[in-house]
């Protein structure tokens, strides 16, 4: 039993890093999201002229445009997530099975009878 504790605690504390490497990935990434626009809101603003930015670039953004949805470029990031979801869910079914085990902790000697020791 003392095994399977400690399995869970390394696994707790391996999705706990995990977790914190990911929230800390994130998190930087919306702060250089955030910076780009205001870089490139404020050099809207410095900008000459009172026209949109779309048409001083030399053509009007239509609807298409408006709503595209932008792709990642990348799908490992994805894929590492899946992979440790289903690690994570098969090392869960693996400890339910051993913490729910028969029950049978007694060990029988077959000299004695089967009689457990």
């Amino acid at each position: 039993m003392n095994i399977v504790l400690l399995l869970i605690t390394f696994l707790s504390l391996a999705v706990a890093g995990t977790m914190s490497v990911v929230a800390w990935r994130v998190a930087r990434e919306a702060r250089l999201r955030s910076e780009a626009r205001v870089a490139a809101l404020a050099a809207d603003i410095r900008a000459d002229g009172g026209d949109p930015p779309a048409e001083r670039a030399g053509g009007v953004v239509g609807p298409a445009g408006m709503f595209a949805s932008v792709q990642p470029s990348a799908a490992l990031p994805r894929l590492a997530a899946v992979v440790v979801a289903g690690a994570l869910v098969v090392g869960g079914g693996a400890a339910l099975v051993v913490a729910l085990g028969t029950g049978e902790d007694a060990v029988t000697d077959s000299a004695s009878g089967g009689q457990p020791r």
